[in-house]
């Protein structure tokens, strides 16, 4: 008895093993497929660009809008003096995905300003439980500040982060196949590379219309306001102005816009600009609630130009 449990364990030790280096093995065969494809629109590509080589002299920050709203190659051309202007948005994320991404890259070039553009009704956290998180991946393990934050938002990440498949994929098969399908395709032309953004492309059947609220305080989540606190921390040590942004939304309140966002920057000094409601963009300019078609989009940004000049950033 006492044998066959040495027998049990030595094979389930060295079954172990075998695991452990196939996993390994299978681990940097996929590192090193990410790291030899080209830029693509995929949220996982521009993520893992953002992280590991993106610069710029001007930073447009933030989620979905901040994606779909700013024009980079209009504020280039309209702009001169600016240099380049690099937009780093993605969808569907919230504060804990724009610090971690702005950390790393100030510290390869600071940038002249950033531009942050925030939601109000993200700073519930509420982006963070639905998978709003899917922009930094498992693959940034390597990133300190991106594992203190997976460990925050997830109590099984120490567990998960022990498999290198899992730190590369999140387990999700779709990452592979686009390996594959770009092993076939070769590769193609994307929009980001091409005009600096992406815009919504076509129209929807149905134009949302502009409503009023009373203006109800949101619930403030703790870990989403460390991290929006700690965006405005990195300007003052890495010393680059910023500017919190709301772009145009149909989704307006009164007495104001975005209160509780106002107060917080105020306590931390930090301008905002409140773009939610502009006369010249109409309904018809929005594909949906809080999202500018790519038309609606170039006139917002036409606008943004026009106060961009204004400001006192050193161009």
């Amino acid at each position: 008895m006492k044998h066959q449990l040495y027998l049990l364990a030595g094979s389930l030790f060295l079954f172990l093993i075998v695991v452990f280096t196939l996993d390994v093995l299978i681990g940097c065969v996929m590192r090193n497929e990410f790291d030899s494809q080209p830029i693509t629109d995929d949220k996982f590509s521009l993520s893992r660009y953002f992280h590991d080589k993106a610069t710029g002299d001007m930073i447009i920050l933030g989620n979905s809008r901040a994606l779909h709203h700013y024009d980079v190659k209009m504020i280039e051309d309209s702009i001169k003096e600016v240099g380049k202007v690099r937009n780093i948005a993605a969808n569907h994320v919230g504060a804990i995905y724009d610090d971690c991404m702005l950390s790393q890259i100030v510290k390869r070039k600071v940038p002249k300003v950033v531009f942050f553009e925030y939601l109000e009704h993200y700073i519930d956290g509420s982006v963070n439980e639905t998978g709003g998180i899917d922009g930094l991946k498992d693959y940034y393990y390597s990133d300190s500040r991106v594992r203190v934050a997976l460990k925050k938002l997830d109590k099984y990440s120490p567990i998960k982060e022990l498999s290198s498949i899992y730190r590369l994929t999140g387990l999700e098969g779709w990452n592979i196949v686009e390996l594959l399908d770009y092993r076939v395709r070769g590769i193609q032309p994307t929009i980001y590379e091409s005009k600096g953004y992406i815009p919504i492309e076509g129209k929807p059947i149905h134009h949302p219309q502009f409503s009023h609220k009373k203006y109800i305080s949101p619930i403030i989540d703790p870990l989403e306001l460390e991290y929006i606190t700690h965006i405005f921390e990195l300007s003052k040590e890495y010393n680059f102005k910023l500017y919190v942004v709301v772009s145009p939304t149909t989704l307006l309140t009164y007495p104001s816009n975005s209160i509780t966002l106002k107060e917080i920057c105020a306590k931390h000094g930090i301008p905002i600009i409140d773009n939610s409601y502009l006369p010249s963009i109409t309904p018809d300019m929005f594909y949906d609630a809080t999202h500018l078609t790519e038309e609606g989009a170039q006139k917002y940004t036409a606008y943004f130009i026009s106060q961009i000049k204004k400001l006192d950033i050193g161009i």
